[in-house]
């Protein structure tokens, strides 16, 4: 394991246990960990990674509870764990990239929309590419 360490003034060096957001080649080193670790999963498409985000998934609770099962039996024989807090499992809605999954469907974020919905006309070449990338 590779370790980033950084002098402070509190106490010596702090030694970071976890990737550093921001840190060059961190997003890399979490999508090569991910993939060596959960990849048959991936590859079965009992789980989604999407940013630094997994979905795990069936279309049975029995399924889901063995592809459940199977995540974190991969995670624990590598010596990762995941954060409580952070934590959902089987949930009614969830927010994933600006969309909002609700039992099986998708819709806009109330939020992406009311921004499209609130803004004003583009008046120039480089706004109308803005609004049709936040589009």
């Amino acid at each position: 394991m590779k370790y980033c360490g950084v002098a402070t003034p509190f106490r010596g060096i702090r030694v970071y246990t976890r990737c550093a957001m921001g840190m060059p080649g961190s997003e890399t080193a979490l999508e090569e960990l991910m993939c060596r670790v959960l990849g048959d999963l991936l590859f079965e498409g009992g789980v989604v990674k999407l940013a630094d985000d997994l979905y795990c998934g069936a279309d049975t609770w029995q399924a889901l509870l063995h592809n459940w099962s199977r995540v974190l039996h991969a995670l624990a024989s590598n010596g990762l764990h995941l954060s409580p807090s952070k934590t959902a499992v089987c949930p009614k809605t969830t927010t994933i990239l600006g969309w909002v999954w609700s039992e099986g469907s998708l819709k806009a974020s109330p939020h992406r929309v009311t921004t499209l919905s609130t803004c004003a006309c583009p008046s120039t070449v480089k706004g109308m590419r803005s609004f049709i990338g936040a589009y």
